[in-house]
């Protein structure tokens, strides 16, 4: 996806919040959760697979501690 100059290059990503893409060539994960937005960014320098692994345990831990509290 290419919007107004900039470059979008995602995955689409199930199971996580009510929408979740993964920005593979900037290592984010960008979830939504209801009226929230949050991005986790990952750079273990291991691989984007392993990078996005991650990003989903936090995301998914983001998710339980904070976006449910409220």
């Amino acid at each position: 996806m290419n919007y107004q100059g900039f470059s979008f290059k995602y995955l689409e990503i199930e199971g996580i919040g009510d929408a979740a893409v993964w920005e593979y060539e900037v290592n984010d994960l960008i979830v939504l959760v209801g009226d929230y937005q949050f991005t986790v960014h990952v750079d273990l320098n291991k691989g984007n697979d392993y990078d996005l692994e991650k990003a989903e345990f936090i995301a998914k831990a983001i998710i339980e501690k904070a976006c449910h509290s409220f």
